[in-house]
């Protein structure tokens, strides 16, 4: 018996040591790959090129996670946090791919310019021609000329918080021009999604405990759309997610210092703001929950908040002109024109962009706001569940509301991280009540399914139907094929005389 508790010990304690071995491999060669890339990577022989960055990322981040549990890394707290950041980000990279839209262009090329020419903006400056057609006349829309300057349309704020992780391909020989960094934008949103998911999930443990926390983080990640949406590329949406999941943590953070409570909620609320300024209607549920939770910390929160929105205004100022300017232009001033009639049910309902028929157990998330104050749910849950509120009438206004070409619903991801910590008290309240499991594990398998469809199983006949949704011109949210479980089961089984994909 002996012999044997030794044996097994040994192989346990062979297999962190293993796995953390391929895993340090992995990830320095995706490091090779940055600094002097793109080249194939050690699993390249089997992926297509560029997914091969996508694998070997994620397979690192997987075999580094098996080596923590292994070596007994969950017994500290921290260990359970980048646990669960290790495994958010393997299933954000394991779709070997990134949603391919214009509208991040600037972002993707924002770190080389900064980097390697000291600037924010993109005049004189060749980085990659065919991504960012600076030389193009017109502008194509994503880029807007104002006197000299030729920089993006949208807050360069998401651009910045990726360069860290585009340090060694800024730094080093990386081709820009090359196609595959595309692939490198994912890594850096990947990376920014699984840190927001880390702050997320601390957060949750601290309202509901280890169990619940852990079930909701899941329920996060692979049913709504921080899977098909906020993890595939530098959206605008990524870095206020990750700015919002910092300040939920500072909120549940009661027992801190006032100053360090204020800051902490301040500087997350800044940050998503300076990402996406349309989510001030966000941020204003956060004054309201530090008015609730900690009304001494409202000084330290504005003052906190105010270093990137003043970064911004300083930003905005110097290339349009005045501090609340932005690449928008008249477009920000005409853009509110769709009836609210049109636009809520629409981003809540709707089968191509509906956020309830997408990821059904946000349901949980709903009542867990209305219930603010009993159950799991604190009292500051009402004025962030206003705010969402009041953030769907506003998005409902916006004359695209469908967000254009997109997996899923994007216009409301924003609101996801305040829906992320409420699910997990409404699971925590919900799920002792035997007659509300059964609904819990079919929301949750209709989420999952839904946001795993739109994430993995993209192909040209299906994205036509679920992503593009018709032209700009004549869109069709409500057209049922459009919801992408219909859309699946019609490509997979076609009407008699028709072709399968």
């Amino acid at each position: 018996m002996l012999e044997l508790a030794v044996e097994r010990q040994r192989r346990l304690g062979a297999l962190p040591l293993t796995a953390g071995t391929v895993a340090l491999v992995l990830l320095g060669d995706v490091v090779r790959w940055m600094v002097v890339g793109p080249l194939p990577l050690l699993v390249g022989e089997w992926m297509p090129r560029g997914a091969d960055l996508d694998a070997e990322a994620g397979l690192g981040a997987l075999l580094a996670v098996v080596a923590l549990v292994s070596a007994g890394g969950l017994r500290h707290r921290l260990g359970r946090h980048i646990a669960v950041a290790g495994l958010a980000l393997a299933a954000l990279l394991a779709n070997l791919g990134p949603f391919f839209t214009s509208d991040v262009s600037p972002a993707v090329m924002l770190p080389f310019a900064l980097v390697r020419h000291g600037r924010i903006t993109f005049e004189g400056i060749a980085l990659n021609p065919e991504r960012l057609p600076v030389s193009a006349d017109p502008l194509p829309y994503f880029i807007v000329r104002s006197g000299d300057r030729i920089a993006s349309k949208y807050s360069p704020a998401i651009g910045l918080l990726a360069t860290p992780v585009y340090l060694p391909a800024a730094l080093g020989g990386f081709d820009a021009r090359s196609p595959d960094v595309e692939h490198l934008g994912k890594l850096a949103a990947a990376v920014l999604t699984a840190l927001g998911v880390m702050l997320l999930h601390a957060a949750a443990t601290r309202l509901v405990g280890l169990r619940f926390a852990g079930a909701a983080t899941a329920m996060y990640v692979l049913g709504t759309p921080v899977l098909a949406v906020i993890g595939q590329t530098l959206w605008q949406h990524t870095g206020a997610a990750l700015g919002f999941s910092l300040a939920l943590l500072g909120l549940t953070r009661s027992e801190d210092a006032p100053r360090k409570l204020g800051v902490i909620v301040g500087l997350g609320v800044g940050l998503a703001v300076a990402c996406r300024p349309i989510d001030a209607v966000l941020a204003a549920g956060f004054v309201g929950a530090v008015s609730l939770a900690r009304p001494r910390a409202l000084g330290w929160m504005a003052a906190a908040a105010s270093l990137p929105l003043l970064l911004l205004a300083l930003y905005q100022w110097h290339i349009f002109g005045s501090p609340l300017a932005t690449g928008y232009g008249a477009e920000a001033v005409y853009g509110w024109s769709a009836p609210l009639i049109e636009g809520i049910p629409g981003l809540l309902l709707s089968p191509g962009r509906g956020l309830l028929l997408h990821a059904p157990i946000l349901v949980f998330s709903v009542a867990a706001l209305v219930r603010a104050g009993r159950g799991s749910s604190p009292r500051w849950f009402l004025p962030l569940g206003l705010s969402v509120v009041l953030f769907v009438c506003v998005m409902g206004h916006w004359y695209m509301w469908w967000g254009g070409p997109s997996p899923g619903n994007r216009m409301l991801s924003d609101a996801l991280p305040i829906l992320g910590l409420a699910l997990a008290c409404g699971l925590r309240d919900a799920w002792p009540k035997r007659s509300l499991r059964a609904p819990i594990v079919a929301a949750v398998a209709l989420s999952v399914m839904t946001q795993t469809s739109l994430t993995f199983f993209v192909h040209s006949p299906y994205s036509d139907r679920v992503v593009r949704l018709g032209s700009d011109a004549q869109p069709r949210p409500w057209s049922p094929e459009t919801h992408p479980l219909v859309a699946r089961f019609q490509l997979l089984f076609p009407p008699v005389g028709g072709q399968a994909p």
